[in-house]
């Protein structure tokens, strides 16, 4: 694991390439992106998130196994159920128009060896880009796409818009992601078979995170720093999962239906299937609007069949899986589908958008909650993209142990989200993170116990409230 304080300097030890970063698709916030907009990873695609990856613009699919069965209830399920290969080959190829590959055949699980490697590097070379590969949880998809990078540097035979990745980046881009690939000796062997004699020293890297298993229930959300993870909308399936990871809060980050204050309506767009993003809410006679609805279609020519079997239309027209209504999205939807199916979990909403944006309002607002909540255990912070819910989350994690704003941005750019491009959340962990007095990185030193951070954190609060007044 890298030393906290590396980041607290400004320093990394593995930077994600030099291109920069775009921020996951609105559909397909769920996927990884590897250090190229050409290639992600996924855990095993519903029926809806085939047809979300194809409206992103997805070119190939290609899933590490072969499944012979559905998973869950076609017709009930709002398309919300995990597909066989060979129907998520016929919704992939005839519905949508891109290609799907299965590396694996029916009945083989072994992945971890040479020619598993090999046959992903000739369908990578063959297909068109951008790629989406998936397997079971994202875990050995994420791998075995990390060790081709490496396989094709080593070898010097990058092609064009395919990344450069060094033999050790290929565990700490894991470790970034959440994964602990350098705990499998079997992954260790697999990537001397692949590329060669292998130095286990660089391999002594693990993720800053509480849940080392949290991929196996809910590999959607993404971690930050120790107890929190952040996420896109979450949907009503999700929430038995996310409960069996540990999480005993979640922050919805999104607007609600009014603005409290001055009373104007909030509620944010729905995603939905063939319906473009970004038309707004309330434009026309609102976007749910069997006009707007029309207008806004991504494909016009679309068969019905393209939503299901029984549709009458070629678009959806709501969506109640992501907490949908008529209008939009309903955040007291969220809330007390939350409160019926998991009591257990307790839900904050913490809304930026509206009242608040990227700016100290904001942050003096909502830093008093955090600290709750964070105390309480396992946090997921969501909001529609994930980039609200990235932003907050990191920005309390740095908070929270010290870190400044190049670590909070680099943090960021792990993660898959280029919050530098928003000038205004650069300003925002400037001024919040940077320069703070006497705060030194706290992270996993061994120096650390818990009765010295909240001694550290007192002070610090008690320095703020004196310079700010408050």
């Amino acid at each position: 694991m890298n030393p906290p304080a590396l980041y607290f300097m400004g320093f990394s030890a593995v930077m994600l390439g030099s291109q920069g970063f775009s921020n996951p698709s609105r559909k397909t916030w769920w996927s990884k992106r590897l250090r190229s907009d050409l290639f992600h990873t996924a855990g095993r695609l519903t029926e809806r998130q085939i047809k979300y990856a194809s409206e992103s613009g997805f070119k190939t699919l290609i899933s590490l196994f072969t499944y012979d069965t559905d998973v869950g209830d076609a017709y009930f399920s709002g398309g919300n159920y995990l597909p066989s290969t060979d129907k998520s080959r016929y919704i992939a190829e005839r519905l949508c128009g891109i290609r799907l590959h299965a590396l694996l055949k029916s009945g083989a699980n072994d992945w971890k060896n040479n020619a598993t490697v090999q046959h992903l590097h000739d369908i990578v070379r063959k297909s068109k880009k951008p790629i989406l590969f998936f397997s079971d949880k994202s875990y050995a998809a994420t791998f075995l796409l990390l060790l081709h990078f490496a396989n094709i540097t080593e070898k010097e035979d990058v092609q064009l818009g395919e990344p450069s990745l060094s033999r050790q980046e290929v565990f700490q881009n894991g470790a970034q992601l959440g994964f602990h690939y350098e705990t499998n000796n079997k992954l260790i062997d697999l990537m001397f078979n692949v590329i060669g004699d292998v130095d286990p020293t660089p391999f002594n890297v693990s993720p800053d995170i509480h849940s080392e298993k949290w991929y196996q229930y809910y590999w959607q959300m993404k971690p930050v720093y120790e107890n929190v993870f952040i996420s896109g909308q979450i949907q009503e399936h999700h929430l038995a999962n996310i409960k069996s990871v540990g999480i005993v809060s979640v922050v919805n980050t999104r607007r609600g239906l009014t603005n409290l204050a001055t009373g104007h309506k909030l509620q944010e767009e729905v995603t939905l299937l063939n319906i473009k993003d970004r038309t707004g809410t309330y434009t026309g006679n609102g976007r749910q609007s069997v006009q707007q609805l029309q207008l806004n279609r991504i494909h016009p020519n679309k068969p019905k069949v393209y939503i299901s079997d029984s549709s009458l239309v070629n678009y959806d027209t709501n969506n109640t899986g992501e907490f949908g209504d008529h209008i939009g999205y309903n955040e007291r939807i969220e809330r007390n589908s939350i409160g019926r199916i998991v009591p257990s979990i307790e839900y904050f909403h913490l809304p930026i958008g509206g009242r608040y944006g990227y700016d100290k309002m904001m942050w003096k607002a909502y830093k008093k909650d955090l600290q709750k909540i964070s105390n309480k255990g396992i946090m997921l912070l969501q909001c529609r993209t994930g980039a609200r819910s990235a932003t907050l989350g990191i920005l309390w994690s740095a908070y929270n142990y010290c870190f400044n704003s190049t670590w909070a941005l680099q943090k960021g750019q792990e993660i898959g989200y280029n919050l530098a491009e928003d000038s205004k959340i650069t300003v925002l962990f400037q001024e919040v993170l940077d320069n703070r007095p006497g705060c030194i990185p706290l992270g996993k030193s061994s120096l650390t116990t818990p009765v010295l951070h909240s001694l550290i954190l007192l002070c610090l609060t008690l320095y703020e409230i004196l310079r700010d007044g408050v």
